[in-house]
């Protein structure tokens, strides 16, 4: 019986032993696993380190170009405003021209339209005076001719009349 627990007892001391050997190797190969394991986490957390902060050092990268770009907008901006206030400007003083123009050619336009009047009036006033003159003139031959007629008539009665008297003093004489 000593020997059947004995050999119970190394029997199960073996088993033990098996199990413990299992365990120790199954350990073994859990701390082996563990170590890989927290390797791999080291080198997760490094590589989350590294990117963090790259990502931080690109993202301040891109906060100063944001910083510039803003600057280079404000700037941008303001000289737009200031091109937008001269061109406006320049409008402003282009159509007062314009309209100064536009009103002194207006004015100088209905000036010229009275002279341009007045020139034809007088045009019409000379056409009239010269119409009136030639008829004049036509009058005034008409009655030079009706005149130097009537002379012709009166020299003609008269040495009608002399040729008359001296015929009758011829007449009378020798009668």
């Amino acid at each position: 019986k000593q020997w059947y627990q004995r050999r119970v007892a190394i029997t199960a001391g073996n088993d033990l032993e098996k199990r413990l050997d299992r365990y120790q190797s199954k350990c073994d190969q859990l701390e082996i696993e563990n170590k890989d394991l927290q390797k791999n986490y080291e080198k997760q957390t490094q590589d989350k380190k590294e990117i963090v902060a790259f990502l931080k050092k690109k993202l301040e990268q891109m906060g100063d170009e944001v910083a510039d770009l803003q600057e280079k907008l404000i700037s941008l901006q303001q000289s737009k405003d200031a091109e937008k206030d001269s061109y406006e400007l320049q409008i402003t003083q282009l159509k007062t021209e314009a309209q100064e123009t536009k009103d002194q050619l207006t004015s100088e336009n209905m000036l010229i339209n009275g002279k341009l009047e007045q020139l034809e009036d007088f045009r019409q006033n000379k056409e009239e005076l010269e119409q009136k003159f030639k008829n004049m003139e036509e009058l005034l031959d008409h009655e030079q001719n009706n005149h130097k007629d009537a002379v012709y008539n009166l020299e003609r009665k008269e040495v009608q009349k002399r040729k008359k008297y001296r015929l009758r003093l011829c007449v009378d004489t020798t009668a």
